[in-house]
């Protein structure tokens, strides 16, 4: 989406990774936040197919109150739905290596991934 930014050999990039909906538990991209049921209200941020422990999650209610969780032990939360409307669901990670994108290689990498739904 955006070109690198930085200082040669310090470059930065960012990867954004989206779903909707909570109907399908099965987690399909790199970085991702899943129900753990169909139609759950408990979810799981995965990184290439295994739980992230420990990790923050942001949460925006329908009426745009932010509360930040932290994945258990088996990368799982279960967040405060206490109103109908739609939620969102949001993590980041970041990574010090080389990579390679497709608008030129960086040094660091960001990687944020959210999951919407709505609760009826």
């Amino acid at each position: 989406m955006f070109a690198p930014w930085g200082d040669p050999g310090k470059r930065e990039g960012i990867i954004y990774y989206a779903r909707a909906g909570r109907a399908d538990p099965r987690t399909k991209l790199p970085f991702e936040i899943a129900p753990a049921t169909a139609n759950g209200t408990r979810f799981v941020l995965t990184r290439e197919g295994k739980p992230v422990a420990g990790a923050k999650v942001t949460l925006i209610s329908p009426t745009r109150v932010s509360t930040e969780l932290v994945t258990d032990g088996a990368g799982a939360i279960t967040p405060p739905l206490v109103e109908k409307g739609r939620y969102l669901l949001s993590a980041a990670a970041k990574n010090m290596t080389e990579h390679s994108l497709p608008r030129g290689p960086v040094t660091t990498l960001h990687r944020i991934t959210t999951t919407s739904f709505t609760l009826p």
